[in-house]
């Protein structure tokens, strides 16, 4: 073979592989992309999920005061509570805190239970103080309390707005 068919034969191959690799490369790379697309995705739907948790619980938050509820208000509330567990699963202190929860309930509890959350997806804790989770917005003069959290707590509270109103003749 003389040197001219050498250089033909390279220039052929060349001509044919490197169209081939080229494809095979961008679709090697969309399919990677495609796929960090789809985990980004799924890590910010949780998320979105996750604030919403804590957006509801927030907004909630007068259920626990001194009767200052409505039933769909507490129905509301104890949706987001129980979605914790589910939502938060790989979080231990959540898990650990959401258990604790309940038992001796304090708005201290609470508080501390609201920023645990907004940490763990990565939410400035000192945007909220004791002051704005203990003391609600009204839209009466009266005001709201902190009932629910000094006199019997969470359960009790829950239990009363579940009971029928019997003075209306159901």
């Amino acid at each position: 073979m003389n040197r001219l068919d050498e250089n033909t034969i390279i220039i052929a191959y060349a001509t044919i592989v490197a169209p081939i690799l080229a494809v095979l490369g961008t679709i090697a790379f969309q399919i990677w992309k495609s796929r960090k697309d789809r985990q980004e995705a799924i890590i910010e739907d949780i998320r979105r999920r996750r604030i919403s948790i804590i957006s509801d619980l927030f907004a909630y938050r007068f259920v626990l005061t001194d009767g200052m509820f409505s039933a769909d208000a507490l129905t509301s509330f104890s949706y987001a509570l129980n979605r914790i567990p589910i939502e938060f699963h790989d979080h231990k202190a959540v898990l650990d805190a959401y258990r604790e929860i309940g038992t001796n309930f304090t708005s201290e509890k609470f508080y501390s239970f609201l920023r645990l959350l907004m940490e763990a997806v990565e939410i400035d804790a000192d945007l909220i103080d004791r002051h704005m989770v203990e003391a609600p917005p009204s839209a009466s003069s009266a005001g709201f309390g902190i009932g629910a959290f000094t006199k019997g707590g969470l359960m009790e509270a829950t239990a009363a707005a579940r009971k029928p109103d019997v003075s209306q003749g159901q």
